[in-house]
């Protein structure tokens, strides 16, 4: 991408060989589900869920970025090599 890559709460699977790249800055992050219930006045019920996000590669994956990589709780996996890069 030209500027940012963001990835939140999602996949990204490859078979093969992966490369996620950015003219700034590759974001891997969880994303957040809210679920609310309203019973009447007096109860209230709410939980909050972090959805991690995955990065999967069958064989090498290669993060490169011009600025920042930032991978939060959340999963990366590759079946060979990983090979991230930061420039500045």
């Amino acid at each position: 991408a030209g500027r940012d890559v963001i990835n939140k709460g999602s996949v990204l699977e490859s078979g093969r060989d992966m490369t996620i790249q950015a003219g700034r800055d590759v974001t891997i992050a969880p994303t957040e589900v809210t679920n609310s219930l309203f019973s009447d006045s007096k109860h209230n019920s709410s939980d909050i869920t972090q959805l991690g996000s995955t990065a999967s590669s069958g064989r090498d994956l290669t993060v490169q970025a011009g600025r920042d990589i930032s991978f939060i709780a959340s999963q990366i996996d590759a079946k060979r090599d990983i090979a991230m890069a930061a420039t500045e």
